[in-house]
């Protein structure tokens, strides 16, 4: 897990923060990243993925999904641009 949230998700989000990405892509990601920290926590990938959202003090991992954090990525660049001394 220490490796997605080193070397992925910074790869990942430096590309949502560029540009308009499609959804159904992250979409893959994400499953593929729920079912590693699934057998990361020894879950069942029938269980449900809530753990995998958690805090760390409350015995999770702390991740985020990639499909939120397009939707963030999409809202701050519109904010930078409405933010911009070029208007």
């Amino acid at each position: 897990m220490d490796a997605i949230k080193t070397f992925i998700l910074p790869r990942v989000s430096f590309h949502l923060k560029n540009g308009i990405v499609q959804k159904r892509p992250l979409n893959l990601v994400d499953k593929d990243i729920k079912g590693i920290g699934k057998g990361c926590l020894t879950l069942p990938q029938r269980a449900s993925v809530e753990h995998l959202y958690l805090r760390y003090r409350t015995g999770g991992l702390n991740l985020m999904t990639i499909y939120v954090l397009a939707d963030f990525s999409q809202i701050l660049l519109g904010l930078r641009l409405l933010q911009s001394a070029h208007l």
